[in-house]
């Protein structure tokens, strides 16, 4: 088992997980930290070489066949879910031009930013694509307008974004809903390292994303 945890857990950044996962291991395998960690020269320049653990070119970053995890009571990056649902209330037409990973990963923010990006899909299915004017007449007397009207923030209705904005945000909230779902890999044993492996893969590919668009 160690044999095989070796090069995952050599690929994994440098930072507390990794070493959680350290002690993870060594009481899996019945030997304390200290010892696992001698044996793996942490901290040492001869430490085992790191394996590419990186998807082919053009791969998906989405793992289809699961859905991500958020720890129970973590709340989302509220700064992010704001501008998230800002940018779309005030740019519905760009729905569309999501896909249907990210449908699902606006869905799951949960609370009022749930609850609005799911009242305005529904608006999006029965009447089309409609202006922050439009929307904002169909949430009067509505139980999420005052939500909606804090979020989008009318006083800075000028503001001039572009797609890139949105999908940028987006990636914030992938790193952070993945980096939750690491967490909870990392306290569950046995340890699903293939997965694990996956997860870091996504998140270094996000970020990844985010410094290539920002440049």
């Amino acid at each position: 088992m160690l044999a095989q945890a070796r090069p995952l857990w050599g690929a994994l950044p440098e930072g507390a997980l990794r070493m959680q996962l350290l002690g993870d291991l060594a009481r899996a395998a019945q030997m304390s930290a200290d010892d696992l960690g001698a044996m793996w020269q942490v901290g040492r320049q001869a430490a085992a070489p790191r394996v590419d653990t990186r998807p082919p070119a053009g791969a998906a970053l989405s793992l289809p066949t699961r859905r991500p995890l958020r720890s129970a009571g973590r709340p989302v990056p509220a700064a992010s879910a704001d501008l998230a649902v800002r940018l779309l209330l005030r740019h519905a037409d760009w729905w569309d031009r999501l896909a249907a990973d990210d449908h699902h990963l606006l869905h799951d923010l949960g609370g009022e930013h749930g609850a609005l990006v799911g009242w305005l899909e529904q608006q999006l299915t029965d009447h089309g694509t409609q202006t922050w004017a439009a929307l904002a007449e169909a949430l009067q007397g509505h139980d999420l307008e005052a939500a909606a009207v804090r979020i989008v923030d009318p006083a800075s209705l000028d503001d001039r974004h572009e797609f890139e904005d949105l999908q940028r945000v987006l990636h914030r909230l992938w790193v952070a809903t993945l980096g939750d779902e690491l967490q909870l890999l990392s306290r569950t044993l046995p340890l699903d390292l293939e997965r694990i492996g996956a997860l870091n893969e996504r998140i270094r590919q996000h970020k990844l994303q985010m410094t290539t668009r920002a440049a």
